[in-house]
């Protein structure tokens, strides 16, 4: 019964956190090889053709009407991209260490006894969460590239 009741826990808090956290966890898997300015800067002039235009929407959630209108929020925001994109990563990486210190290592306190079963069980449903938004929703590469582009260029400058 207790063996039950620690697998029930891990799997509901793992499956209850684990759709935002396989998306973060993927971001930092797939942005690892953009965290220099240059690679960056070059990927961020590559989100301004024509065809990423369609995946970009404004800060409210509507999509942009014309396609001179993404090129403009694409120029004004290429100052500070560099610096957004870092700022949006490192509160990403920091969001996703509070959650697991609370949802992983909290929860593993309180099951001292099952101290390799409950998060045995906790990355088991993570892991699946990830290879579902990868492999069966098909969010690939360029999904979380053009995600993070969105985020960078409607970020609102002080």
């Amino acid at each position: 019964m207790d063996n039950a009741l620690v697998l029930l826990t891990a799997a509901g808090i793992s499956y209850w956190v684990g759709n935002k956290l396989s998306d973060y966890i993927l971001i930092f898997f797939y942005h690892r090889s953009f965290l220099s300015e240059d690679r960056f800067m070059s990927l961020y002039d590559f989100s301004d053709e024509d065809y990423n235009y369609e995946f970009f929407s404004d800060k409210d959630g509507k999509k942009l009407n014309k396609y001179a209108d993404f090129l403009r929020k694409h120029q004004e925001a290429r100052p500070a991209a560099y610096k957004v994109y870092i700022e949006h990563l490192k509160a990403l990486f920091r969001h996703t260490l509070i959650v697991l210190l609370i949802t992983l290592v909290v929860p593993s306190l309180v099951f001292i006894n099952y101290s390799i079963l409950f998060p045995s069980a906790y990355l088991i449903v993570l892991s699946g969460w990830i290879v579902y938004k990868r492999y069966m929703k098909q969010n690939n590469i360029s999904f979380y590239v053009m995600l993070m582009m969105n985020a960078v260029i409607n970020h609102k400058q002080n």
